[in-house]
């Protein structure tokens, strides 16, 4: 520590705590999530049928039907910058639907499932399509992580006042 820096005192880290409590929250908010898109043709050749893109997360899930003669394939997306992270788009005669909300590492497992989705849609002798994107681990990780950290920090901001107090005499 040089000699013009000061500690972040009390208030400081109660808030710092507080910040990274609200980070861990925001995060398990955001990445705790489980897609699976099935798609299930009622008859082989056929493109009758539908598919169902089911987003479970902490707040609850959120269900999308696309009819199988609507879908036209998938891409995947790489995040604006540096394009590290990715997403699944499927493309249907409405417009494109994204598969997740946000866009996370691992591109070779992404293009695998675009490649199963494109595959799907080329050859109607397949009967059904299962496919899962399970963050759920990393946004647990990082949100107990962030939220864990802030809390020792809040309890550290509370619990020294009272320390002062106690070696003053």
């Amino acid at each position: 520590m040089s000699k013009n820096s000061k500690p972040l005192g009390c208030f400081g880290q109660f808030f710092l705590g507080l910040l990274l409590m609200g980070a861990g929250g925001i995060t398990l908010l955001l990445f705790v999530n489980l897609t699976t898109l099935e798609c299930k043709r009622l008859e082989a050749a056929t493109n009758q049928g539908q598919c169902q893109l089911t987003s479970n997360g902490v707040l609850g899930s959120d269900v999308t039907t696309i009819p199988i003669k609507s879908l036209q394939g998938a891409k995947l997306k790489g995040s604006s910058g540096r394009g590290t992270t990715y997403r699944i788009e499927l493309l249907t005669a409405e417009g494109t639907v994204a598969v997740t909300g946000v866009y996370t590492s691992g591109r070779r497992s992404k293009q695998q499932q675009v490649e199963q989705i494109r595959s799907f849609v080329e050859d109607p002798t397949q009967v059904s399509l299962n496919i899962k994107q399970d963050s759920r681990w990393i946004g647990y990780l990082f949100g107990v992580a962030f939220g864990g950290v802030g809390v020792l920090f809040v309890l550290s901001a509370l619990i020294t006042p009272f320390k002062r107090l106690g070696t003053s005499k």
